[in-house]
């Protein structure tokens, strides 16, 4: 996948770090926008993205809700890529 820009600051995101693989991932929080990974942790340019539409975007309740929708999104990625380690 061709790189892509480096994720902008100063807008609400969801970020996930995954410290074990150095990895982390953002998400702006709409559900037609993909999911930045970037190796190397949170500010670096995203290498890859995952679309979060195959993985149902019907509203959670809560914000805490959302953020475990997306945390399982980032945990299948890394068991994808990496295994389970």
């Amino acid at each position: 996948m061709p790189q892509m820009p480096q994720n902008a600051d100063n807008h609400a995101h969801f970020a996930y770090y995954d410290k074990a693989h150095e990895v982390s991932f953002v998400w702006a929080g709409n559900p037609d926008e993909l999911i930045e990974v970037c190796p190397g942790g949170y500010g670096e340019p995203a290498q890859d993205a995952i679309d979060p539409r195959p993985y149902g975007t019907s509203a959670p309740a809560t914000s805490v809700g959302w953020l475990a929708w997306f945390q399982s999104i980032a945990q299948i990625y890394i068991t994808r890529r990496y295994g389970n380690e």
